[in-house]
């Protein structure tokens, strides 16, 4: 019997060669778009034929592979994968706002939201991620990464935005989306849910999380996202300076208001013998204690005026430079990583709703002292830092 009898599935089609049968013996269906095609081919002879026959084979089932992809896509997604484009780095900027957290000017309380701005470039090729991050108009971060290694809170990514300036092309080809009334959604690895709307041209112009409310602080704008080619500098990151990794009060002691006023080289503040009908509890001097991010640790002191009681009260907590141990991150930015505000400036924030009865804060400068001052209330608080001075 000839050889080519015994193999277990089918003869091969006297248009085809064995090369070709061998192929896709495993895929009939395949092995049949390549017996049409070869059929439409002229024979001249067996060595001219074995070469086109085998590439027209093979370009046909890629051409087929390509609709098989695309036809599980549909005409809206293929729009959306389209805008953003097949550059290998995706670079991309959203715009948020802080969550519970807002810009108030002390004299007239009016506010304003604090907004963060993070743009990231994204290599899918190796996994590195640089995000640069911005709050209230000025660059706060500016990080590199592999995406299992970066501190996403701290450039100011949530689980969300982290998948969209990752994921999001990536779900767009594998077909992990849904139309939804002008939108899409995009699954994640855990098949969460991201709500993606998108404007003309299919462009995504904002996004959340598919079971989050729609607010200002739980979406992001996206103000671009594109694929693009790797262009070197991408992902050279300055190096960052020592900072402070974290800090604590490790000595304090009750003491009078005329030494307190000594405290901090003369320039600290209160709020009065009271505030708000709160009279003065104490006043405590503290040593503050600082880790250095390139080793070892630096102190200085720090001043704490308390009014009230455990139910209504105001804590006043200052030193002349911003400090860890007062709620400044790294020493140098708020405690949510945003610029300290000017001068007649607070950053001020609300309880969480799973800490319905904390305290409110606020950061600010007052005269040539950094302030961080906590309250039962906001009203409390707007109170005590409208009428800080200097201690007598």
């Amino acid at each position: 019997m000839n050889r080519r009898m015994k193999r277990p599935n089918r003869q091969p089609p006297p248009a085809l060669d064995v090369e070709v049968v061998e192929l896709f013996q495993d895929e009939p269906q395949l092995l049949a778009i390549a017996d049409a095609v070869a059929a439409t081919q002229r024979r001249r002879s067996r060595r001219s034929l074995k070469l086109p026959s085998l590439a027209a084979a093979v370009a046909a089932v890629a051409s087929l592979a390509l609709f098989l992809v695309v036809s599980d896509r549909s005409s809206l997604v293929d729009d959306a994968l389209a805008a953003v484009g097949s550059g290998r780095i995706l670079h991309t900027v959203i715009v948020s706002e802080v969550e519970r957290e807002q810009i108030v000017d002390v004299q007239s309380g009016r506010s304003r939201p604090l907004e963060v701005r993070v743009e990231a470039w994204f290599d899918e090729e190796t996994g590195r991620l640089r995000v640069r991050t911005s709050r209230d108009g000025g660059l706060v971060t500016d990080a590199l990464a592999t995406t299992d290694e970066l501190d996403f809170e701290r450039v100011g990514l949530d689980p969300t935005a982290r998948f969209f300036v990752t994921g999001y092309r990536s779900a767009l080809l594998s077909g992990d989306t849904r139309e939804a009334e002008g939108s899409v959604l995009v699954f994640n690895r855990q098949q969460l849910a991201t709500r993606v709307n998108l404007g003309e041209n299919a462009k995504p112009v904002r996004f959340r999380s598919s079971g989050a409310a729609e607010t200002a602080s739980s979406s992001w704008r996206v103000l671009d996202i594109r694929g693009q080619a790797l262009v070197p500098g991408t992902f050279d990151v300055p190096a960052r300076g020592n900072y402070a990794t974290g800090g604590n009060v490790v000595r304090q002691r009750d003491v009078t208001v005329s030494a307190a006023s000594r405290a901090l080289g003369g320039v600290a503040v209160w709020s009065g013998r009271s505030v708000a009908g709160l009279a003065l509890r104490r006043i405590e001097a503290h040593i503050l204690e600082r880790q250095l991010s390139r080793g070892g640790t630096a102190r200085r002191n720090g001043l704490e005026v308390s009014y009230g009681n455990p139910r209504r009260f105001v804590l006043l907590r200052q030193a002349a430079r911003p400090d860890p141990a007062y709620g400044y991150a790294e020493g140098r930015y708020t405690l949510s990583f945003a610029p300290i505000p000017l001068p007649g400036e607070a950053a001020i924030s609300a309880p969480s709703a799973q800490d319905a009865g904390g305290s409110w804060r606020a950061q600010l400068r007052s005269g040539d002292v950094f302030l961080t001052a906590l309250a039962s209330s906001r009203e409390l608080l707007l109170d005590a830092i409208r009428s800080l001075r200097p201690i007598p």
